[in-house]
């Protein structure tokens, strides 16, 4: 498995595919409800020689239907990973699925889930 984090942060992500890079999700923690606003970190690392390949990074938001929330993103990704500081993200759970490739076509697609109180 591409995902970096302990074993009970490990239990709140779905991998989906992990052909592309590893991503650490760093914050906010998963196992754990958080107040708004809301820290977000997840880095990319690099597999197999391969760059990230930032213009793959999507980001939706799972609800009846999907919101894509990529371009909302987007001004807080590089290829190091997403860093955004104080999101005003609404309470409740929120299923996120994040998908990023690098430049050999492998992707890595996970979905996890943000409890705000």
């Amino acid at each position: 498995m591409n995902i970096l984090q302990n074993d009970a942060a490990n239990k709140c992500v779905t991998v989906i595919s992990d052909q592309g890079p590893s991503v650490n999700i760093e914050s906010p923690e998963l196992t754990r409800e958080c107040k708004p606003p809301v820290k977000v970190v997840a880095r990319f690392i690099p597999n197999n020689g391969k760059d990230v390949d930032l213009s793959t990074l999507k980001v939706e938001m799972l609800k009846f239907i999907s919101i894509d929330l990529t371009s909302k993103v987007m001004p807080y990704a590089t290829t190091e990973g997403i860093f955004a500081e104080d999101l005003p993200l609404p309470s409740g759970n929120h299923k996120i699925r994040l998908s990023i490739g690098d430049t050999g076509g492998g992707v890595t697609r996970l979905q996890f889930e943000i409890k705000v109180a």
